[in-house]
């Protein structure tokens, strides 16, 4: 169901029309066969993934505001080889050098659709990165994911 796609990213895809002039994503590597948007709701059948490799990440920039997460959802295909995330850091940054710890996620039973609570934090970010901290329940490097969607507050970045 897509009802729990309807927080920051999917306002930022109303107001603008073209998610590209609010957000670039960026990954560690990417897998040709696979570079889906993530922001693609309605499409449940296709992934982003990156190449296998420790630490594989995928980063959000906000290119004309900056984000308070309190909750994120991620969706996994459900199909029987998808590579379930199982470890993982939600980490922000207002330069994309210097990340802090937003989330940290430690051998999470296999999902395919799942929000997750985030700890109150201070700060507000411009870039928003999901970085694997383990292999996949798969014993493999891809991070591999359907959609993104995050909730918080969100203000301009002057």
């Amino acid at each position: 169901d897509n009802e729990s796609f309807n927080g920051i990213i999917d306002y930022l895809i109303k107001k603008s029309k073209n998610i590209n002039e609010e957000i670039i994503v960026t990954a560690s590597s990417y897998n040709s066969e696979a570079n889906h948007s993530i922001f693609n709701y309605e499409d449940k059948n296709s992934s982003f993934l990156t190449q296998s490799k420790d630490n594989s990440w995928i980063s959000l920039e906000f290119k004309n505001h900056l984000i308070k997460p309190f909750n994120y959802t991620i969706r996994i295909n459900n199909y029987d080889n998808v590579d379930n995330l199982k470890s993982w850091n939600i980490e922000g940054s207002n330069n994309s050098k210097e990340w802090f710890l937003v989330d940290e996620r430690k051998n999470v039973p296999r999902f395919f659709h799942n929000t997750f609570a985030i700890n109150p934090i201070p700060e507000r970010m411009k870039y928003f990165r999901i970085r694997m901290t383990d292999k996949s329940w798969q014993n493999r490097g891809y991070l591999e994911i359907n959609s993104l969607e995050i909730y918080g507050e969100l203000f301009k970045d002057n």
